[in-house]
C-alpha cells in the first residue's frame, strides 16, 4: 500500500478534513490521521501521519542519495566523505528507505 495523498487532497478540498490554526497563524488539515499543511497559496505539504517520515534536511539529502544509488557501500562512502552527512542522517534515510520499500509491496 501507498499514501493515498490524492484521497486525502480531494477531501481536504471538499471540506471533509479538521483545519486548525496554530498560534503561529499556521493552517493545517488532518485527514486519515495525516496532517497537512496549508500553505497561503493554497498548496499542501504533508506534515505528519502514517506513511510520512520527518527527515531533517540532512536525512533528505541523503535519502536522495539511496534513492539513486540504492542502500550500501557506495552510498555511504558518498553521504560521509562527500556530503558529511552525520550517521544519525543516513540511518534515518535508510530506516525511511526501507519502510518505504515495504509500502511498494
Amino acid at each position: 500500500p501507498s499514501v493515498p495523498v490524492a484521497e486525502d487532497v480531494a477531501a481536504i478540498n471538499g471540506g471533509l478534513s479538521y483545519v486548525s490554526r496554530n498560534d503561529l497563524r499556521q493552517v493545517t488539515a488532518t485527514v486519515s490521521g495525516r496532517t497537512y499543511i496549508v500553505e497561503a497559496d493554497g498548496t499542501l505539504s504533508p506534515r505528519s501521519g502514517p506513511g510520512f517520515f520527518n527527515l531533517t534536511r540532512g536525512a533528505f539529502k541523503a535519502l536522495g542519495d539511496i534513492n539513486v544509488l540504492g542502500p550500501g557501500p557506495r552510498s555511504d562512502r558518498i553521504m560521509t566523505r562527500g556530503r558529511g552527512l552525520s550517521l544519525e542522517d543516513r540511518i534515518s534515510a535508510l530506516i525511511a528507505w526501507s519502510r518505504a520499500q515495504g509500502m511498494k509491496q
